[in-house]
């Protein structure tokens, strides 16, 4: 969508529609803090109209704006804006747990236990806070959330949790009567007094915490839903009695916590969240299991690495003013322009996960860095031959305990001279760029004035001389030839400016004379042929001449 200006925010993109409303990221203008990411709820206009949804709606921005906790969603504004009510919450860059747990379902795995755990205790520790929550003048604002589900608890990709939605949260001075009432909430998860519609308390949050437990543990839910019928029955009738957890019954400690969050009976059930996250920390120090949001960031990280990537590569983007595919410009042609721009900078190329920065200074390469395991020096040195795996592996230990380099204690131990480590050095760096120039999709990003920390190294590789050598060795000529074909036909000019980057290239004799003949057709297509037809020339040496005389501009088309 485009931007919309909507009061004093600006309205990026829709990421969340709901029954009543519809969630934008958005950012606030004229603010110090303009660049901070915000969630903004609307009401939807069908509802405006409507009272008791205004009602709602505003009721959960003001119960919400009293209470502020790392485990509660926290709101900054609500209001009205051309008669449409909002409110403006913190922006949670993550996943809801419905989604966490059906990721996890897909894949065919588990929920790490401490993992369960520590998700279960920061919910708990949300609603502690929630329920015991007081207003300005010190009131008992006795809140009960009454849609505590996986879809209402968020985890952001910092392995932070909080509790949102307060859409149909009570308080002590919501004027609505509770019994009598139409059913609210995900059925699902509706506690049994509810749906008898009897007097309930908060202890139909704690309820749905317990299901909450049981669904992370079992990777299902407590009920059929195959019917409203049947589902409403069952969670008047059926009693959880097996627990499974990663194809085991979960042990008895367990069970009987999740069985009595569960409790039909509320009079059963614990009393308090901070009741049910005291046994859940009991459980926890007598498996001696230690928790932290880390462990919970890694764990995301891991089911959302895609995700993160593309979204990384997106903000890259945006960073640079250079930026691109590598399908519609070759990479060596973006090499090359950094050469004769000659730049300093970092350009990041990245491949279905694998990436490589290059580094210029004043247009010559000086430091490549890459992901891709075979090209890491250890590897390298074992590939070559150079050193056993045991001293390298030996070495590796050691550098990673002494937070070393092993190029420098390599040479420090004496396994190898620093001119021999220097040329291994060099010849590794032009084996990452040699892969690189064979890529034929992905995207590059390039950062101007970006340097690297590393030490630069003479490398003394040619410039477009060793650029051209490398095109003519490793690039597969389909990609030549797909590049080149956007110019078959095109008449051919000559630009002589560039004659200095010829001189750079140091065609051979064989080579000079496919120039010649290149510069005197009307087109590649002619050229192609006279070359082929007439001087024995392969396809495919005639397409790497000229793609190179194109990426340095020799060539124009008219």
């Amino acid at each position: 969508m485009n931007q919309i200006v909507f009061g004093n925010y600006v309205l990026t993109r829709r990421i969340g529609t709901g029954g009543m409303a519809e969630v934008f990221l958005a950012q606030k203008m004229n603010s110090a803090s303009t660049n901070k990411p915000l969630a903004l709820k609307k009401l939807q206009d069908k509802h405006k109209n409507d009272p008791e949804v205004v009602r709602l709606f505003l009721n959960e921005g003001r119960l919400m704006s009293c209470i502020m906790h790392p485990n509660v969603i926290e709101v900054y504004d609500v209001g009205e804006i051309e008669n449409t009510p909002y409110l403006v919450m913190e922006y949670i860059h993550g996943k809801d747990l419905y989604s966490v747990i059906r990721n996890v379902f897909s894949m065919g795995i588990s929920m790490p236990l401490d993992i369960i755990l520590y998700i279960i205790s920061e919910i708990l520790e949300g609603l502690n806070v929630i329920h015991s929550a007081r207003d300005n003048k010190g009131n008992e604002l006795k809140i009960i959330h009454g849609d505590i589900n996986p879809s209402n608890i968020f985890i952001s990709f910092e392995g932070e949790i909080k509790i949102g939605d307060f859409g149909i949260a009570k308080s002590k001075f919501d004027k609505s009567k509770q019994k009598g009432n139409v059913l609210k909430g995900k059925i699902s998860y509706l506690a049994p007094e509810q749906i008898m519609l009897e007097n309930f308390n908060h202890q139909i949050d704690i309820y749905d915490a317990g299901l909450i437990l049981y669904e992370m543990l079992t990777l299902r839910k407590a009920f059929d839903e195959t019917n409203d019928e049947r589902l409403l029955s069952e969670i008047l009738n059926k009693e959880i009695d097996e627990i499974t957890y990663n194809s085991r019954q979960v042990d008895p400690v367990l069970r009987d916590i999740v069985l009595k969050a569960t409790s039909k009976n509320p009079k059963k059930r614990y009393k308090s969240a901070q009741e049910f996250q005291t046994d859940i920390q009991n459980y926890i120090s007598s498996k001696n299991i230690r928790l932290n949001y880390v462990m919970l960031k890694n764990f995301m990280h891991t089911l959302y690495e895609e995700q993160l990537e593309t979204e990384s590569l997106t903000n890259l983007q945006e960073q640079s003013n250079y930026s691109g595919s590598i399908t519609a410009v070759p990479v060596s042609k973006i090499i090359v322009q950094l050469m004769k721009e000659k730049k300093t900078g970092r350009l990041y190329v990245e491949n279905s996960g694998t990436y490589k920065n290059i580094f210029f200074k004043d247009g010559k390469i000086y430091y490549v860095a890459s992901n891709y395991q075979p090209e890491f020096i250890g590897e390298y040195i074992l590939r070559k031959g150079v050193l056993s795996k045991e001293v390298i592996s030996e070495s590796l230990k050691t550098c990673k305990e002494e937070n070393l380099r092993l190029i420098d204690y390599l040479v420090l131990k004496g396994f190898l001279k620093p001119h021999e480590m220097y040329n291994l050095l060099v010849e590794q760096i032009k084996e990452k760029i040699y892969h690189l120039l064979s890529w034929d999709r992905g995207i590059f990003v390039y950062f101007d004035k970006e340097i690297t920390k590393q030490e630069a190294l003479p490398l003394n590789l040619g410039d477009f001389e060793f650029i051209y050598r490398c095109i003519y060795n490793y690039t597969p000529s389909y990609i030549i030839e797909n590049y080149i074909s956007n110019f078959i036909f095109q008449p051919i000019s000559i630009n002589y400016d560039a004659n200095q980057y010829i001189e750079k290239i140091r065609f051979n004799a064989y080579e000079m004379r496919l120039l010649k003949i290149l510069t005197q057709k009307r087109n590649l297509n002619e050229a192609i042929n006279e070359a082929v037809l007439s001087y024995n020339y392969r396809k495919d040496e005639v397409l790497k001449v000229y793609f190179m005389l194109e990426i340095i501009g020799y060539l124009r088309y008219s």
